[in-house]
């Protein structure tokens, strides 16, 4: 097989998730500022990463910018 055969494929519903209901964030205009200054960044040694806490709040890009500086930031303490 291949590199660049697809071996697995995953399907989501999530209009069908119990607790998405297929939804987003809606966030009003100005509503985010305050918001994100509300959100840690970490407690002690627990990070937390999630798309609120990027520059695309609610959206996919955003989750997965947070969730690398959150890596990163993990990993420069460990050194």
């Amino acid at each position: 097989m291949s590199p660049d055969t697809v071996q697995r494929v995953e399907v989501m519903a999530w209009s069908q998730d119990p607790f998405t209901r297929g939804t987003y964030v809606y966030i009003q205009p100005g509503q985010y500022a305050g918001f994100r200054r509300s959100l840690p960044q970490k407690c002690q040694r627990v990070h937390f990463a999630g798309a609120e806490r990027s520059s695309w709040p609610t959206w996919m890009e955003g989750a997965v910018e947070s969730g690398e500086a959150t890596a990163n930031a993990i990993l420069a303490a460990a050194d």
